[in-house]
């Protein structure tokens, strides 16, 4: 079951609270975004899809575009990111002719969704570079949530494989694909130091085991 805009606008002014890997993906797509940027000549177009209440966007690049299919998530965003351009819609129909956009992202939204492949495709149609995370599903910590949340009808957790999610950007017309591990954060500003927080640190800095990457990809090339 997808989560629908209904829920998303019922929990708008409080979603994100939590510290853990959301707070540590966002700051690592904002560096690889702003990196992006400096290297996009004259004006660029930036868009995050699924920017939620703008706990991201308002990190990001002032002149940002934001989308969401909620209507009160937007109303959140606006408050946190009051110079972005905001527009309500959808990741399978973006409101850009092809090409369009210069840096698209998309972060802690995709393992709320089942199928994201159309996603990817409208993402490459739109736009020449991407910045998007996904949950790593060899990591203990996203094992253990996708276990908790799997028999829930509020909210989806679906998790990938590094080589699959790879191909599935691949598949969707991405190249120059690259990895950036995002690692558990010690502790947690709104919970303390918990023994359980120590645990998921050590484990996502095994190799392999991050509960997180953020990828960079590029390579749009207009068809002949």
């Amino acid at each position: 079951m997808q989560p629908s805009p209904t829920f998303f606008n019922r929990i708008a002014p409080f979603y994100g609270q939590q510290w853990t890997i959301e707070e540590e993906s966002r700051r690592a797509a904002a560096a690889l975004v702003k990196k992006l940027a400096q290297l996009c000549a004259g004006r660029s177009v930036m868009l995050e899809v699924g920017c939620g209440n703008g706990r991201t966007l308002a990190n990001l690049p002032e002149g940002m575009i934001g989308l969401d299919y909620s209507m009160e998530m937007l109303r959140e965003a606006r408050l946190r990111a009051p110079s972005a351009r905001l527009v309500l819609g959808s990741a399978t129909s973006l409101p850009f002719r092809r090409g369009r956009v210069d840096i698209l992202v998309a972060v802690n939204v995709i393992h709320n969704h089942d199928d994201v492949s159309p996603w990817l495709r409208e993402f490459r149609a739109a736009a020449k570079s991407l910045v998007v995370d996904f949950r790593n599903f060899r990591s203990p910590v996203v094992l253990y949530k996708y276990l908790k949340y799997r028999n829930t009808l509020a909210i989806n957790y679906h998790p990938h494989y590094p080589g699959r999610f790879r191909r599935m950007l691949r598949d969707a017309g991405w190249r120059d694909v690259s990895f950036k591990s995002v690692h558990r954060p010690i502790t947690d500003p709104k919970e303390g130091f918990l023994l359980r927080h120590v645990a998921g640190w050590l484990l996502s800095l095994l190799p392999g085991l991050s509960p997180c990457y953020v990828c960079c990809c590029s390579g749009y090339r207009e068809e002949s």
